[in-house]
């Protein structure tokens, strides 16, 4: 199945393409829980595998009925937004380093997790803009409250491993939110 190029299907297949980035992302956040938790217990891991992978394939799936969206685009508009989201990147990743040796270095290496949850919320406004997604505004905004909540409500207070496992479900919810929305759109898009 193939969609045509129209503007939506350009929105759809970036979704996707973020859904997929969700699933990878998720896990990686189930795998670091499963490790503070559970010294990283083998079985936990083979689950936490499989859920990701089940997303990431349901995604690129639907992603390969929009992809041809994407190639028909303004190849200079592609390349500035590509340029911009490199660098909302590396922002988000030096600010990441910086903020995990400062606190650590300052003995407050327990506000590490939600300190990169935060940044990790921030870098979405950005990208809200970049790929004219609103979704993006969304998911910011919950990671941000998530960040600034868990702390003083979890019992292991701002190290808590959980914090680990909602951040994960919360991009895994991000990833299943946009693949279903490709799904009732569908018809809309085709040629």
């Amino acid at each position: 199945m193939s969609f045509n190029s129209s503007p939506a299907a350009t929105v759809f297949a970036n979704r996707l393409k973020g859904a997929m980035v969700y699933a990878v992302f998720g896990s990686f956040w189930l795998v670091l829980w499963n490790q503070r938790a559970f010294a990283g217990n083998s079985v936990v891991n083979l689950i936490i595998a499989a859920g990701g992978l089940f997303i990431f394939m349901l995604a690129m799936t639907r992603y390969r009925g929009f992809r041809h969206a994407l190639e028909a685009g303004n190849a200079e508009q592609k390349q500035k937004r590509a340029r911009r989201f490199y660098i909302v990147n590396a922002v988000q990743w030096g600010a990441l380093l910086v903020i995990i040796n400062v606190l650590n270095n300052v003995g407050l290496s327990a506000w590490v997790t939600p300190a990169a949850i935060m940044v990790i919320g921030l870098h979405f406004f950005p990208l809200a803009t970049i790929f004219q997604n609103p979704g993006h505004k969304l998911m910011g905004t919950v990671i941000c409250l998530f960040a600034c909540v868990f702390p003083f409500v979890l019992s292991g207070g701002p190290a808590d491993p959980y914090a680990c496992a909602g951040m994960a479900l919360i991009l895994w919810t991000g990833a299943i939110r946009n693949i279903s929305k490709t799904f009732h759109v569908a018809q809309a898009v085709s040629p």
